[in-house]
């Protein structure tokens, strides 16, 4: 009696499985879904959580991604407004935006073959864009030339206004790669290399004519310096040879005192240091400083005697020496 109860109830919950599954879905923040009733598509509903349907075939639900898809061109030659040829690759990245639309338009109703249709609309606007440029507008040495950003959201436009059916927005749409033919490529490089040498003659040329400037003022104002040096240091010998002009008068006037005077800087000069020296009494110059003492001219002594005494002692030998 007990495994048949629970043999029932395990075909109850089972079967209100089954039931829960037709009638209920999920749906994460990602994504959004399109519930159609006997084959025609209500509103999305993009609320993320557990909805509920009525069953097959009465309602079925379709869920899409929202979040941005991004795929590459293939890689395939193009002609340029000047007839070059290139090779360029681009990206596109793109979105579901409104997805009834996209699920009544949409090749196939699904993400797969939007991208397919996707991919030959980006083709053809490439070319189309590319097309009316020239090549320099693609690779060129100056960049205020190159007009890359601007196909770039020329290609994009075009795209979208394409698209705009199929109830996507593209959000991005850039160059990934450009490549160039061999006998192109020689080309440019070659060009490239004669623009670099002519930029490296000019400034090179510039250098040459700023250091001409710098070295000539620098010359002129060596010269100036030293003029005015030369100057100044005929000042200084016209001033020096004055003074000792004015010295020399008066040591012509008192030489013994003038040579007093070289002794004692003579010696100024030798014992500055605390220098021990041993005198012998033959020496002469300076040394004999430290022996007889200066020969300096003597002063007359005042006297108490008498005029007429005194010059006759004058007159007398001195005793002594």
């Amino acid at each position: 009696m007990n495994n048949k109860i629970l043999g029932i109830g395990m075909v109850v919950g089972v079967s209100l499985l089954l039931i829960l599954s037709t009638v209920a879905f999920t749906l994460e923040s990602y994504q959004v879904a399109i519930v159609k009733t006997f084959g025609k598509a209500a509103s999305p509903m993009t609320e993320a959580g557990l909805h509920f349907k009525l069953p097959w075939p009465i309602q079925s639900v379709t869920r899409y991604d929202r979040r941005t898809f991004i795929f590459d061109d293939t890689h395939e030659q193009i002609q340029t407004a000047d007839h070059k040829n290139i090779t360029v690759t681009v990206y596109c990245c793109w979105r579901i935006q409104d997805a009834l639309t996209f699920v009544r338009n949409a090749p196939g109703g699904s993400i797969k073959e939007a991208e397919r249709s996707l991919r030959d609309i980006v083709r053809d606007a490439k070319k189309n864009v590319l097309g009316q440029h020239a090549m320099t507008e693609l690779v060129n040495t100056d960049p205020e030339k190159m007009k890359i950003l601007d196909i770039e959201n020329t290609i994009r436009d075009q795209v979208q206004q394409s698209a705009a059916i199929y109830g996507v927005a593209v959000t991005d749409v850039g160059v990934k790669s450009i490549g160039l033919p061999e006998s192109v490529t020689k080309t440019v490089i070659e060009n490239m290399k004669s623009e670099r040498n002519r930029l490296a003659e000019r400034y090179k040329a510039q250098g040459e004519s700023d250091a001409k400037a710098i070295r000539g003022q620098a010359d002129s104002l060596r010269s100036q310096i030293a003029q005015f040096a030369e100057n100044y240091a005929s000042l200084i010998r016209s001033e020096g040879d004055a003074a000792a002009a004015q010295f020399y008068s008066k040591f012509e006037k008192n030489q013994q005192f003038a040579m007093f005077l070289r002794e004692l800087d003579f010696l100024k000069d030798v014992l500055k240091n605390n220098t021990v020296i041993v005198l012998d009494k033959s020496m002469q110059h300076s040394f004999s400083l430290f022996g007889e003492g200066a020969n300096l001219p003597g002063k007359a002594v005042p006297s108490t005697q008498p005029a007429s005494q005194a010059a006759a002692n004058a007159g007398q030998p001195s005793e002594g020496k």
